[in-house]
């Protein structure tokens, strides 16, 4: 057993036990935790046809097929985020350890084993360690030149967050692909948008899945009380200050 491997055991296993704790122990960040619950097992009763708009599918598709072996809602929907968690982890480790070193690596692993949101999204019913676990295999792909999997990562990442392409799209700018190879990854993202598309409008006699979504947000947000384009933007820019000086900082123990 070579030195890398000693070291992914070693973490992984301390990785592991830190988030089994908090599955005992914290119970959960909001009111989505437990009405995720609910969702797994609603997709699971309708045989794998009814998902609600609002959310995206991907993350009750896969929990409902855990909870086809462990029939509870609960252990089917937090196996998939601790899992997707030391998945995410993994590839994090492993790319610091490609673009650096081992010291690296174990410094990245410590810092994310202790790093609040990382440890306790990944201990709790919610889909955020799933979508990040889809977004880090894409990057992957991306770096690597595997065309094809960062179209399949990218739409399984779509499939659990509906933002994923904002980004996703952008980033095949600014690798060394041909427009065939990038055409090709495309097809796969924009097929995916379609299916989500057309299961909606078929569903729910509308393919704009994101409206409610957006509604929500415009209420809710600073822009609401903008009179003006330019107030708008000034808000916005506020909303970004405010995330990087204090949002940012504070969620990484600073």
């Amino acid at each position: 057993m070579d030195r890398s491997t000693k070291h992914i055991i070693v973490w992984f296993t301390a990785a592991l036990l830190v988030r089994l704790f908090f599955v005992e122990t914290y119970y959960g960040w909001e009111e989505s935790d437990y009405g995720n619950l609910a969702m797994v097992y609603g997709v699971w009763e309708s045989g794998f046809t009814h998902y609600d708009m609002n959310h995206m599918p991907g993350y009750y598709f896969v929990s409902a097929l855990v909870y086809g072996i462990v029939r509870d809602s609960t252990i089917a929907a937090i196996t998939v985020s601790v899992c997707s968690g030391m998945g995410a982890l993994y590839i994090v480790y492993r790319l610091a350890e490609q673009w650096s070193s081992l010291k690296t690596a174990a410094f990245v692993a410590l810092g994310l084993l202790i790093q609040p949101e990382f440890a306790l999204y990944a201990s709790s019913s919610l889909r955020e360690p799933l979508y990040t676990l889809y977004v880090l295999l894409a990057f992957q792909s991306l770096i690597n030149h595997k065309y094809w999997q960062y179209g399949l990562w990218g739409a399984l990442a779509f499939s659990v967050r509906f933002e994923a392409p904002l980004y996703l799209f952008p980033m095949m700018l600014f690798v060394d692909w041909t427009w065939k190879e990038k055409g090709q990854a495309l097809s796969i993202l924009i097929g995916a948008i379609g299916g989500w598309m057309l299961y909606c409008h078929q569903v729910y006699d509308t393919a704009i899945f994101w409206s409610h979504a957006a509604s929500v947000n415009v209420e809710t947000g600073l822009s609401a009380e903008a009179t003006s384009g330019m107030e708008r933007w000034q808000n916005g820019l506020s909303i970004v200050f405010g995330l990087l000086t204090k949002i940012a900082t504070t969620h990484v123990g600073l």
